[in-house]
């Protein structure tokens, strides 16, 4: 018996390819890489806002390309006002340019 795998058991084709790029690809082929940028933002909002900010946020949520966040503290609120942004800047850092036109606070 012989160790290891069968001729061409297990051995990549040429035509195979990646999970990351099937995965692009199926997000291209349905419109779907805004949403799926959408909800990556979301998920990870206390890296883009910090801590403190990301406790005290409520909701989230995008009406196109415009970003709503509800904030729960109204002095919080107000100085975020003057930080939108700085806050706006790190999303494009991350996220390209055209995920976030406008930053509303709620």
């Amino acid at each position: 018996m012989q160790k290891g795998n069968k001729k061409g058991f297990g051995a990549r084709k040429s035509d195979t390819v990646s999970l990351k790029d099937a995965m692009n690809e199926l997000l291209d082929a349905y419109r779907l890489n805004s949403r799926y940028s959408q909800t990556h933002l979301k998920a990870n909002w206390h890296e883009i806002a910090g801590n403190t900010i990301a406790r005290r946020t409520t909701k989230i949520f995008f009406k196109k390309d415009v970003m709503f966040v509800e904030v729960g503290s109204a002095p919080l609120k107000h100085q975020m006002g003057y930080g939108k942004d700085i806050l706006l800047n790190r999303i494009r850092e991350k996220y390209g340019p055209d995920l976030v036109s406008e930053i509303i606070l709620l």
